[in-house]
């Protein structure tokens, strides 16, 4: 027999063997998790639930039935009537395989997609909005070509052009390509191996993106018509939640896909032709595939960006001009290959790549330009349409730290090759054998990143930890609250049995337990924490942009003393550029084994992708393109089957469950379903940084009190003030919105522990919240 594995008597929670065929008729309470992939037996309390649709990756389990149960023998509450008990696990879609964690290397696309979603309520509803998707969709293909650039730089420049000149060629293995015969005295044939890695590094990353595919993009939503089951031909950022096309994005995302890839191919022709044509010795050999190579790439570079910008109807056949557009790219490398393979032999007497300084010059201008763009356009529609704490140019920040975090590890990794192909020379002059030559403004950069993300982080949590201790809400004021609370002391006394009335005490009478009350206070000061991100944000930028701005001045000395072998600055400075990667690396490894860790990881991921691809295709896939229609369709399903739904949702389930009724055309016309959400961050959180598609507007027609038709009977939200997650959904008083005390009572017995600060996750076994769920699925 299953064994219950709560704390919870058999008759509130029992576990059970659902006998076959299932039935779907009455009431069925359907649990949904949030973050971190709660498993079925924890949300059923059930140590074998019973699968009854879907899959591994993303299913509905069931449990057996819960019973009637008399309100004097459960501690839970009264229930009059009997009703089904689901669970949705979609924690799979995040964290199920060990190939997830390889989505850390994502990460930078993914905060470059989310920042296309975090514009302002008045810039969606403006004409300019078109623009801030065009600009937007523009600075994602150049997060694009930096990886493709600075990946170029560590392969063709150090690896393929240098470390041959240094003589380090037979000290290490991994550039044992170099040595052979055809390629040894011939630099034009070893660029063609150095460009080769960033090329591959493109199609790694677009089949990474597209390894589950099927498993998102081309789910498909449920439809009420037949003659309206056709693919959108937009984007989902041209759609507003509530429609069905908001998560049936899979024509758009394979369209960018192949445009970001066409465009990165062509960025590494244009890079390797010019690179090639200006170290060979003699560079009128064979011209004529330079030429096509040049011409083809930089003809391809602008169609991909003017078919992202001006293409705003998507279909099946541009994704497939896309696509061609992609084996043009790869046909003007395979000329610049040709180039500098036929290149004559000659010796290597430069410090380095010549023409990839000036390349990279020019391409971060360019970047920066596109960010400085977007800024311009976030600025004429940004002050004055957000809500509440929701910070200013939120696009182009949160853009910059995505810019920032890749070249931070990707400078930090070129460091770190950099070392072990030889001895780094920061003076142009006095590069010999066994020098590997980097810029004095990469020798600044690449430690000052990290070093200002770590004193960022110190000075943030530093303020913090003042302002925490600077708390001033005092015991007096903890004790009114919960001597205001009808739940609290004297009722919950007088509810007790007479013997335990007797060993029952108060931590807030005297003596008072002041620990226990300051306890209380400090998490409901941390409740308001996270809405701090920005200073942090703004934090790291600023520091980042003194350190950057330090390293472009004529004024900045060599850093070469930093760098003497021996010393202490030495020592730090290698030691710090080299944690980013090797950080990373570790993180991964231990991720790919680990079930824990991998789980730990798809937490970042389930906050994350929910959001489309449609500004970066290469982000994450977003499993919320499988989430939200497999909720539709078992609702859909059980109304069918003369079934009811209640829905009880938990953290990001509530984000959800909220977008899959919201989408009226994908359920049917008149399904009956009640909706309870605790710990949700709908508002507090997800209205804070998404506005334009989060806002108590666009939840009011599933609150039954705003009028007209509410798309459920009944919504109840609880939340906490000790919850930093959770709040409030809508302003003022309203039957919606819940506030329990945490914790529910400042009573205990004597010499047992005090009652604990539930925070997020206390509200799976808080019974006020399971009282007020039985009461819902008996009236229904």
């Amino acid at each position: 027999m299953p064994i219950s594995i709560h704390g919870l008597r058999a008759r509130e929670r029992p576990g059970g063997l659902v006998e076959p065929p299932v039935d779907l008729a009455g009431v069925t309470e359907l649990r949904v998790h949030g973050v971190g992939g709660t498993t079925p037996e924890h949300l059923l309390a059930d140590q074998s639930p019973e699968q009854v649709a879907g899959n591994a990756i993303a299913g509905f389990y069931r449990t057996d039935d819960l019973g009637p149960v008399d309100a004097s023998e459960s501690s839970i509450g009264a229930r009059t009537t009997s009703r089904h008990v689901e669970a949705y696990s979609w924690g799979g879609t995040t964290s199920k395989s060990s190939s997830r964690v390889l989505w850390l290397l994502l990460l930078p696309f993914m905060l470059v997609n989310i920042a296309g979603w975090s514009c302002s309520t008045k810039m969606k509803e403006s004409p300019l909005f078109g623009w801030h998707q065009r600009v937007m969709r523009v600075v994602c293909l150049a997060l694009t070509l930096n990886v493709v650039l600075v990946v170029s730089f560590i392969t063709a420049d150090l690896c393929a052009y240098q470390a041959p000149r240094a003589g380090a060629l037979g000290h290490k293995w991994w550039l044992w390509g170099l040595r052979w015969a055809p390629i040894t005295g011939h630099p034009g044939r070893s660029l063609v191996m150095g460009f080769a890695v960033p090329l591959a590094l493109v199609i790694f990353l677009a089949r990474l993106g597209t390894t589950t595919a099927d498993k998102y993009e081309k789910v498909r939503p449920p439809v009420q018509d037949t003659d309206d089951n056709k693919r959108p031909v937009g984007y989902a950022s041209t759609h507003s939640i509530h429609e069905r096309e908001f998560f049936d994005g899979e024509y758009a995302v394979r369209y960018a896909m192949w445009l970001h890839i066409a465009a990165a191919t062509a960025f590494v022709s244009i890079l390797f032709a010019t690179t090639a044509h200006a170290a060979t010795a003699t560079p009128t050999h064979q011209a004529g595939w330079w030429w096509i190579a040049i011409v083809l790439g930089v003809s391809v570079l602008v169609a991909a960006v003017m078919m992202l910008v001006f293409w705003e109807r998507v279909t099946e056949h541009n994704a497939r001009v896309a696509r061609n557009l992609a084996t043009l790219a790869l046909l003007a490398v395979i000329c610049a290959g040709i180039y500098s393979w036929v290149q004559p032999a000659y010796s290597v007497a430069r410090p380095q790549l010549p023409g990839f300084g000036t390349a990279m010059l020019w391409s971060f201008a360019a970047f920066l330009a596109v960010v400085v763009i977007l800024a311009l356009v976030e600025l004429s529609k940004t002050f004055g349409g957000t809500h509440g704490r929701v910070f200013a140019w939120a696009p182009p920040l949160i853009t910059l730290v995505a810019f920032g975090l890749l070249n931070t590890v990707l400078f930090s990794t070129a460091f770190v090759v950099a070392h072990n192909l030889g001895t780094v020379a920061f003076d142009a002059k006095h590069v010999g054998i066994g020098a590997i030559y980097l810029s004095p403004k990469l020798g600044w950069i690449t430690p000052g990143l990290v070093l200002a993300i770590v004193l960022a982080v110190i000075v943030f949590l530093a303020v913090e930890a003042a302002c925490l201790f600077r708390q001033k809400e005092h015991v007096d004021t903890i004790r009114k609250t919960y001597e205001s609370d009808t739940d609290a002391w004297q009722t919950q006394r007088t509810a007790a049995p007479a013997l335990q009335q007797a060993w029952m005490e108060n931590a807030l009478q005297p003596p008072v337990d002041e620990r226990w009350a300051r306890t209380v206070s400090i998490w409901r000061w941390i409740c308001n924490a996270p809405l701090d991100a920005p200073l942090l944000i703004w934090l790291v930028l600023a520091v980042q942009a003194l350190v950057v701005a330090f390293a472009l001045a004529d004024q900045a000395p060599l850093p070469h003393q930093l760098y003497a072998p021996g010393t202490v600055w030495a020592k730090a400075f290698v030691g710090v550029a080299t944690a980013a990667p090797l950080l990373l690396m570790a993180q991964l490894r231990a991720g790919w084994k680990s079930p824990s860790r991998r789980k730990g990881i798809g937490i970042i991921w389930d906050v994350g992708t929910f959001w489309p691809r449609a500004y970066h295709p290469l982000a994450p896939p977003s499993y919320a393109e499988r989430a939200v229609p497999d909720l539709q369709r078992r609702i859909w399903w059980l109304h069918d089957n003369g079934g009811k739904t209640l829905i009880a949702a938990h953290s990001q389930g509530t984000i959800l469950a909220a977008t899959a009724l919201l989408q009226t055309k994908c359920r049917a016309g008149n399904d009956t379903v009640a909706l309870v959400t605790f710990g949700s961050p709908l508002c507090k959180l997800f209205h804070w940084a998404f506005p334009a598609y989060f806002s108590p507007q666009v939840l009011a027609p599933l609150a039954p009190f705003a009028g007209g038709n509410a798309r459920v009977c009944v919504w109840h939200n609880f939340h906490y003030p000790t919850d930093a997650i959770a709040g409030a959904v809508f302003a003022g008083a309203n039957p919606v919105d819940i506030e329990l005390l945490d914790p529910a009572t400042a009573a205990y017995i004597y010499q047992q522990d005090k009652p604990a600060v539930g925070g997020h996750s206390g509200y799976w076994t808080d019974g006020r919240v399971w009282r007020d769920v039985d009461q819902i699925a008996d009236a229904l």
